[in-house]
């Protein structure tokens, strides 16, 4: 069987990437297949990675500026709402603060390349179609 080893056993640290990716394609409702392509995944990683120690980064950064992005789309300036934001993602009202002009800072900035962008390709396509 595929996955084996030559005592007849499984790799302990693959059988739990291949039970932890099984669980969670039944959680997302892949049903009777969850365990083939548990499998089949688990030994994509071992073929690509095995006998390598990797680094996984928690991706930590992305997931603060999603939740940044998140609190600056949700904020009205309003203080009720303010404090369900601090509620909901376990911020102070300063913290949201600092993170809506944080994010509007960082719009503000991108916005110029933006339309720097969109008008060279205006340009271009103008030349184009004459």
């Amino acid at each position: 069987m595929l996955g084996q080893n030559g005592a007849g056993q499984y790799p302990e640290a693959l059988e739990d990437l291949k039970i932890f990716l099984a669980s969670n394609l039944e959680d997302m409702g892949l049903g009777t297949d969850a365990e083939r392509v548990a499998l089949a995944a688990t030994e994509l990683i071992r073929a690509y990675w095995g006998g390598q120690q990797i680094y996984i980064p928690r991706g930590r950064y992305v997931e603060i500026t999603v939740r940044d992005i998140k609190v600056e789309a949700s904020f009205t300036g309003n203080k009720t709402e303010t404090r369900k934001i601090c509620k909901r993602y376990n911020l102070t009202a300063r913290h949201v603060y600092r993170i809506v002009q944080h994010v509007r800072e960082a719009r503000r900035k991108q916005q110029p390349r933006i339309l720097k962008q969109e008008t060279a390709n205006e340009e271009e396509h103008s030349e184009e179609t004459t």
